[in-house]
């Protein structure tokens, strides 16, 4: 990885970062976004820089990937029907790649396009459709090992890029139980 600059996306948000950054502005050019919650292309542009560099604290703070990407869009004001919509999904992967094709971390391009494909992959499994046939289970099944693989693989390369995150893992626990029991009392009381 060549070491690129750390931009500070959260500072002077009514300036234009393409224009502020112009080594930048190649990662927007030529892309148009529209939509009803008003979220501009520069937001993405911020966006992007912020989540799809490994300097991102997300990234060590979440061995899921989709929710370090949830918590990212929100600290950006990026709604969900804005963020699960097919033109910024569109949006978001051509500037992605664009920004990391530029940043040069191979290794973390490829931890995160494999996190993201593993997740949704078993988003896939997990809700196969009623009416499945039998040779969609065994089909499924079969790439099963491919999964385990994979899965390790990224754990692996998890550990490399962020270190050891069992800490981390044992406080997001806690914390889930806690909201979770919070939820019930205040329901009970």
């Amino acid at each position: 990885m060549i070491q690129s600059k750390l931009y500070n996306v959260f500072q002077d948000k009514k300036d234009n970062f393409a224009e502020k950054f112009p080594e930048l502005a190649f990662i927007v050019a030529g892309l148009h976004f529209k939509n009803e919650a008003g979220i501009q292309l520069d937001t993405i542009l911020r966006y992007v820089i912020y989540f799809y560099d490994r300097r991102c604290e997300l990234h060590s703070t979440h061995r899921i990937i989709a929710k370090a990407r949830e918590e990212a869009l929100s600290k950006f004001k990026i709604v969900k029907s804005v963020f699960e919509s097919t033109a910024f999904i569109n949006i978001e992967n051509e500037m992605a790649m664009r920004y990391m094709l530029w940043n040069r971390d191979n290794e973390f391009s490829v931890f995160l396009s494999a996190s993201i494909q593993l997740e949704n992959l078993n988003n896939r499994l997990r809700t196969m459709a009623a009416d499945a046939t039998m040779a969609d289970f065994v089909k499924s099944l079969g790439i099963t090992k491919d999964i385990f693989d994979l899965s390790e693989q990224i754990d692996t390369r998890r550990t490399t890029l962020f270190g050891d995150m069992e800490h981390i893992e044992q406080f997001a626990i806690k914390k889930e139980l806690e909201n979770k029991y919070k939820c019930e009392n205040s329901m009970l009381g």
